[in-house]
């Protein structure tokens, strides 16, 4: 199980994610990419499942418009080794706020559920095939309540469920 979870330090946002080890009920702290450009304050993070791995989605929007999506890969879990499989320049328009939006991953990519602002929800389809959009709006006052959600099956026994031990050591730089 893994959250991700930002850290304002002397004005520099730095992205952790936490996890538990359910094995050793545990809590630990797993590094995120070194390249990573979260400290843009502009810059939105998303952790998922694709393709059975971990992967960090990292939104980051273009001066000239669009943005630009990066999706970093889990390769070797024990090493904790990162792979930057996604680099890709998205021409949207109109533009979309994505930092409450929520992600996940679809049959050939990725989508955000786009929060409502001002005409409705807006879903985009990110097809990672031929980095191509596709976005569908539900306007308000429609009856029609759309909200598309990604699952990771897991099976925890709870048979030998006990107290669980607090973890307040932070990772080094």
């Amino acid at each position: 199980m893994h959250w991700l979870n930002g850290r304002v330090t002397g004005g520099v946002i730095k992205q952790l994610i936490i996890s538990f080890d359910f094995k050793k009920e545990e809590f630990n702290w797993t590094p995120t990419p070194s390249a990573l450009r979260s400290s843009n304050e502009n810059s939105i993070l998303h952790l998922l499942t694709l393709r059975g791995s971990m992967a960090i989605v990292e939104t980051i929007p273009l001066a000239e418009g669009g943005m630009k999506v990066e999706i970093w890969v889990m390769k070797d879990y024990a090493k904790k080794e990162w792979v930057r499989e996604y680099n890709i320049n998205v021409d949207m328009h109109p533009e979309f706020e994505l930092k409450y939006a929520t992600c996940g991953e679809w049959e050939h990519g990725i989508f955000f559920n786009v929060h409502p602002i001002v005409e409705g929800t807006t879903k985009l389809f990110l097809d990672l095939r031929s980095a191509s959009v596709n976005i569908a709006i539900v306007p308000f006052g429609t009856e029609l309540l759309v909200n598309i959600m990604s699952c990771t099956d897991s099976l925890i026994s709870l048979k030998d469920f006990g107290t669980l031990g607090n973890s307040t050591d932070e990772p080094s730089s």
